[in-house]
């Protein structure tokens, strides 16, 4: 019976199946008022918006290949271009400002470089958001990279000359001559990058700070005593997860 009262035995099924035998149950099942808003309210969701854009560029390869480098090339010039890519980089350095590049190419791109800022809850108080600023992460692994007064090469060479080339054919389908001024260059950049990266380790001490911080807050509400000792306990935890960081497992 529940069936045969789901039909809609107005309709042939020949021409509409769906409202055959599902149309009865339509009409005795009517949708909630708050559909439209359900629906509009999913719809015009940001996430929702952007993974679909995203998804919608993923698999539109024709526009792609058709526009190449040039939305790459226009996002670079908008944050203040790369002079390694000669004129084609919109690069001015009478004009050029690095914190003001480091803005525009995180608010418009959400991407960090040298700093990084996220947002995360309170660890005292997880009901408050707090901002934080800190160090970014770096291609380059900071165990892996040899100090500058020892004689030490890098573990892996061959993941430094990988990573160079890298750089080098990015910026020459970018544009850039391949010359010797552009080899240096690059030189240069993985020096650079290289510095940051080996001074990253708690080059804030704010940082270190919050993290035992949080250690030690988290020991006393297991019920820890708040005393020197688990303080020391602290330290050594800190100190030794530290010491894991920097310990490249093979």
């Amino acid at each position: 019976m529940a069936l045969k009262a789901n039909l809609k035995k107005s309709v042939d099924p020949c021409h509409d199946f769906y409202a055959f035998a599902c149309g009865g149950w339509e009409a005795s099942h009517k949708l909630p008022d708050d559909k439209d808003w359900l629906t509009r309210s999913t719809s015009d969701s940001n996430a929702v918006t952007y993974a679909s854009d995203l998804f919608k560029a993923c698999i539109d390869e024709e526009t792609r290949n058709t526009r190449g480098m040039i939305p790459l090339i226009e996002a670079l010039k908008s944050v203040g271009g790369w002079p390694i890519m000669g004129q084609s980089g919109g690069y001015n350095e009478t004009k050029f400002d690095w914190k003001d590049a480091f803005v525009k190419q995180f608010v418009k791109y959400g991407v960090s470089s040298i700093y990084s800022l996220s947002v995360f809850p309170d660890s005292s108080d997880t009901l408050v958001n707090r901002l934080y600023f800190d160090s970014d992460q770096f291609v380059l692994n900071y165990p892996a990279i040899p100090q500058p007064n020892d004689n030490k090469q890098y573990e892996n060479p061959d993941s430094a000359r990988a990573y160079k080339e890298f750089i080098l054919q990015t910026a020459l389908l970018l544009g850039a001559t391949n010359d010797s001024q552009t080899r240096k260059d690059v030189d240069n950049i993985f020096l650079y990058e290289e510095a940051l990266a080996r001074n990253k380790q708690y080059e804030n001490p704010d940082s270190a700070r919050a993290y035992k911080e949080f250690i030690l807050q988290t020991a006393l509400l297991l019920g820890a005593t708040n005393d020197s000792q688990t303080r020391k306990d602290v330290d050594n935890i800190f100190l030794y997860e530290e010491a894991l960081a920097r310990t490249k497992l093979n």
